[in-house]
């Protein structure tokens, strides 16, 4: 006769937690976060375009100054 072998214990069902409505919601508590990494994102774009027109302007200053000495 063949003995039965016995399958482990099954583990307890975990209880779901169920969410705290009080708890503050994840995204909501980085808005400022969010709106500080927008704001300097803008920031240094602005930078950028103000670097980027200073350099065209400097360049279409030495191509003018060429063409009038020749």
């Amino acid at each position: 006769m063949k003995s039965a072998k016995k399958s482990p214990p099954t583990p307890p069902a975990r209880r779901r937690s169920t969410p705290d409505l009080a708890a503050p919601d994840p995204e909501s508590s980085f808005v400022e976060v969010i709106a500080l990494i927008q704001h300097a994102r803008q920031r240094a774009f602005q930078t950028v375009n103000t670097v980027l027109v200073e350099l065209y302007w400097r360049i279409g200053e030495y191509i003018s100054r060429k063409l009038e000495t020749g």
